[in-house]
């Protein structure tokens, strides 16, 4: 059984570094033919995002470091504030608070300015969960509320169930279990209803968490 089990993960592990491989083979074939301009910011916006997807933090911000620098120097505020976003993102998942709140803080403003309230909810929730891995509940808290009254406002249901569940993970750590229920019911609800029915792991444990 351990042998199956030990199999099972290795094949796991080269499927994906197969398919990361495949999409990034695909992306630095475009970035060779694009020149010093938004095109080439989207592609390496596109590269770090798979870097940090797969947890290769040095790379993830080599790239999003680079495309921060082109689109800066072009004044493209849209790449300029995902780029910040990545980087953000990846300073975040390496405990590195300071430099993450710093990258989020900043994609936040430029999201505010150019009136994409959608990412703004989203960095909201970003920055929250900074607030919660440093266990300040209250701020966590009021980041995700404000993120929740946006997305509630728009169609992106994914992202609002998303909110929905780190809201009741907050909820738990205050021993508040029946709203903490709700909101993990809610978020289950919205991610079976957008197709996304298999990422409901993280509310079904915290559900279970709580029985």
């Amino acid at each position: 059984m351990k042998k199956f089990l030990l199999l099972f993960i290795l094949q796991f592990f080269i499927c994906n570094s197969f398919a990361l491989q495949n999409e990034l083979d695909s992306l630095f074939n475009s970035l060779k033919k694009t020149k010093e301009d938004s095109g080439r910011v989207n592609i390496l916006n596109d590269i770090t995002w798979e870097y940090w997807q797969n947890s290769i933090h040095d790379s993830a911000r080599f790239f999003g470091k680079e495309a921060l620098k082109i689109a800066r120097k072009i004044n493209y505020l849209r790449g300029t504030a995902i780029a910040l976003r990545y980087l953000g993102m990846s300073y975040r998942e390496q405990s590195v608070n300071d430099s993450a709140l710093l990258f989020l803080k900043n994609s936040q403003k430029i999201f505010e300015t150019t009136g994409q309230q959608n990412q703004v909810a989203i960095l909201n929730r970003d920055i929250g969960k900074i607030y919660f891995s440093q266990g300040d509940f209250k701020t966590a808290g009021e980041l995700y509320l404000k993120a929740i009254k946006i997305l509630e406002n728009t169609t992106d249901k994914g992202s609002l169930a998303n909110c929905y569940n780190d809201l009741a993970d907050i909820l738990t750590q205050k021993n508040d279990f029946e709203s903490a229920l709700g909101y993990f019911k809610k978020s289950i609800s919205l991610k079976e209803e957008v197709g996304e029915g298999d990422y409901t792991g993280g509310a079904l444990s915290g559900i279970g968490a709580i029985y």
